[in-house]
């Protein structure tokens, strides 16, 4: 089956990973749920939506070496290594990714409070209630308002083909944003063109000025941004608790409030762009 190989591997432990490996042992059990396994390796990979039944399948693999209610509960000891849950997943993956995919909600309990948050979310995104998106097609932007916090699939889902997504918060206070590089510009993708992600600290020192913030200052909220390599990399306003998941949502609701509108914030981001696309290649 293998041809001449007779192992497989994977350097991480994921969705679409445990599927690969499952279709070059199983191809003919593969082939017979292709759309299931291409579903539910985009929800794992680009955090984008797909259906309950993808999200269910991306869930039961990320909570099963974590999940007490897991069907390796048993196997799990406390304080085991990443390396040792994750052959556990693979090994229990591989023997039963078949079963997942024909029956993705059989482990409901491992997740159900996150997948119904997720999938209330992108019914209101669908209804269109409290949140509106206007796109930038030139800068290959989303701006995102919302009255509320949005999970990281509702916010892809908002922002549509724009690999580039502004999410703000406003209130009377001002307003709480969160800048999202998708993951897809980390990706070399061979199905579709994505815009580069060029640095964000260019940005960082026009928003500092518009904000009346001194550079280098220290305490207070201040602009933050991520390294353009980080698989989602972020800016925003307040304090950096750490670099962003795949998966995790834009909470941006105990940052403080900016006084910039977003017309100050898109063209901080625009100019910074711009400059990037202009500059002489290296």
């Amino acid at each position: 089956m293998l041809g001449d190989f007779g192992e497989i591997a994977n350097n991480h432990y994921d969705t679409d990973g445990a599927l690969s490996a499952f279709a070059m042992l199983h191809p003919e059990q593969a082939l017979a749920r292709a759309e299931a396994m291409l579903a539910a390796a985009a929800t794992g990979d680009f955090c984008v939506w797909h259906g309950e039944a993808a999200l269910a399948v991306e869930l039961t693999v990320m909570k099963l070496t974590r999940a007490a209610g897991s069907p390796l509960a048993e196997r799990l000891r406390p304080g085991m290594a990443d390396h040792e849950r994750h052959a556990l997943g693979y090994e229990w993956l591989l023997a039963n990714l078949a079963g997942v995919l024909d029956d993705p909600f059989a482990f409901r309990s491992l997740w159900d409070e996150r997948h119904g948050e997720i999938v209330d979310d992108v019914r209101r995104i669908e209804a269109g209630a409290g949140m509106s998106v206007r796109a930038f097609p030139d800068l290959d932007l989303a701006l995102v308002s919302s009255d509320r916090p949005v999970t990281g699939i509702g916010l892809n889902l908002a922002a549509g083909d724009c690999s580039r997504v502004l999410l703000v918060l406003p209130s009377r206070a001002g307003y709480r944003y969160r800048f999202r590089y998708r993951v897809e510009s980390w990706f070399e993708l061979v199905s579709r063109k994505v815009r580069p992600r060029p640095p964000l600290e260019p940005v960082l020192q026009r928003l500092e000025r518009a904000e009346g913030l001194k550079p280098g200052a220290a305490g207070g909220p201040a602009w933050w941004c991520d390294s353009p390599a980080s698989p989602v990399c972020e800016m925003g306003f307040g304090t950096r608790a750490g670099d962003a998941a795949l998966f995790d949502d834009p909470d941006v609701s105990g940052d403080p409030p900016s006084r910039l509108l977003p017309s100050t914030v898109i063209e901080a981001l625009a100019l910074a762009w711009g400059a990037a696309e202009a500059a002489p290649a290296r």
